[in-house]
C-alpha cells in the first residue's frame, strides 16, 4: 500500500459516519431479515387459513354425503327402490349355504 492509500483508510476511520458503516450495514442486514421472515409467515399464515376453510368446507360435504346414504338405506328406502325395479322381498327367510373345505 502506498501513503497515500493509508492517509485515505486513516481519515476514513476518523470519519463518523464511515466508522460506523460495519455497523449500519449489520442493521441493514438485520432489517431485511426481518422483513423477509414477515413475509414468510404472512404467506404461511395465509395457506394455515386456506387449508383450514378448506377442511370445513369438506367436513360439511362429507357430513352431507353421509346423511344422504343413511337416508338411501333405510329399509323403507331399500323396499320402495326395489318396487320401482319390479324386485320383492323374499316372504321366508333368507337360508345360509355352507360348503363344506376340501382338505
Amino acid at each position: 500500500m502506498g501513503a497515500k492509500e493509508k492517509s485515505i483508510l486513516k481519515n476514513a476511520s476518523k470519519s463518523p459516519v464511515l466508522g460506523k458503516l460495519p455497523f449500519l450495514l449489520f442493521l441493514a442486514f438485520l432489517g431485511v431479515i426481518y422483513i423477509a421472515n414477515a413475509n414468510y409467515s404472512h404467506k404461511k399464515l395465509r395457506e394455515i387459513q386456506h387449508t383450514q376453510q378448506e377442511i370445513k368446507s369438506l367436513r360439511w360435504e362429507s357430513m352431507g354425503l353421509k346423511s344422504q346414504l343413511s337416508a338411501k338405506t333405510k329399509r323403507s328406502q331399500v323396499v320402495k327402490s326395489m318396487a320401482d325395479a319390479n324386485l320383492q322381498l323374499p316372504r321366508q327367510q333368507l337360508k345360509k349355504i355352507i360348503v363344506p373345505r376340501k382338505q
